[in-house]
């Protein structure tokens, strides 16, 4: 004999909810963790690049050096914006997002160097953090240059 299935309940008698937890959120909050989801891509395949033992080469040497710590520059000023876009998703553009934007890209590069130390064939740099904060740096900088130059149009709808 086996006995009905019963969902657990709270003290009203109300069925709790045992699904995924993201579907307990309401949609505010699961739009604002979604938001992140672009960053979080970008991040994966930062740690897959640099769990890569080697990665190509150009023939010439200093143009290698130039190519790699450029890609370096361009990947963290890439994440910088993933994260300042969501940082601002619902919330105007501050000093202090701006900052957050670039501290959470700056340690995720000194995160990605102390992962490289653990790769055979790969060497953690201080260059290479440098690098990649400047590039947040930079494209912050640039992204606050356009926001100031191009205010966000008015809504055209009226109340």
């Amino acid at each position: 004999m086996t006995l009905p299935h019963r969902r657990p309940a709270n003290k009203k008698g109300k069925p709790l909810h045992c699904g995924f937890p993201l579907l307990k959120l309401d949609s505010g909050m699961r739009r604002r963790l979604t938001a992140w989801i672009p960053a979080f891509l970008w991040m994966a395949l930062l740690f897959y690049l640099s769990s890569r033992s080697t990665l190509p080469s150009l023939p010439r040497p200093g143009w290698d050096t130039v190519f790699k710590k450029s890609g370096h520059f361009v990947a963290y000023g890439i994440l910088a914006l993933l994260y300042l876009y969501t940082l601002t998703r619902d919330a105007p553009l501050t000093p202090g997002r701006l900052w957050l934007a670039w501290g959470l890209a700056a340690l995720y590069g000194i995160s990605d160097e102390v992962h490289q130390s653990f790769v055979p064939g790969r060497n953690p740099a201080v260059t290479d953090c440098l690098i990649n904060a400047a590039g947040a740096a930079t494209a912050l900088i640039l992204a606050r240059w356009v926001a100031r130059r191009c205010p966000p149009a008015e809504s055209t709808a009226q109340s």
